[in-house]
């Protein structure tokens, strides 16, 4: 397809070279990057973005595709992908107070620090 843009005369297209760049690279062994697994898949990154589904994905992608694959509601990710960041720092923040305070009576009762 890149020779076809250049033979056409049209301006190069970022989607094409990226993802040509990503079939040269080779992989940590020395293998292509890009090659079927052993269960016959292909790697996520390797495949085109639009084709992907929630079971190839894993974390809060694979919760916005299957959201989208049940809908058909793109719109509703971003309000998903927002109450999971409120979900991790309302579970969180809490924690990281309450380490502090046990810090600080360790601190004082025995005089260590954590």
């Amino acid at each position: 397809m890149q020779k076809a843009e250049k033979s056409w005369g049209i301006a190069r297209s970022r989607f094409l070279a990226d993802t040509h760049a990503l079939w040269q690279k080779d992989g940590d062994d020395g293998a292509p990057y890009c090659h079927r697994l052993p269960d016959g898949s292909w790697r996520a990154e390797c495949r085109n973005q639009v084709f992907l589904t929630s079971t190839d994905a894993g974390g809060l992608a694979q919760l916005g595709l299957w959201l989208n694959e049940t809908t058909g509601n793109t719109q509703l990710m971003l309000p998903v992908y927002l109450y999971a960041c409120l979900f991790f720092f309302s579970f969180f923040y809490p924690l990281t107070l309450l380490m502090k305070q046990i810090s600080k009576k360790l601190k004082l009762r025995y005089g260590m620090t954590i």
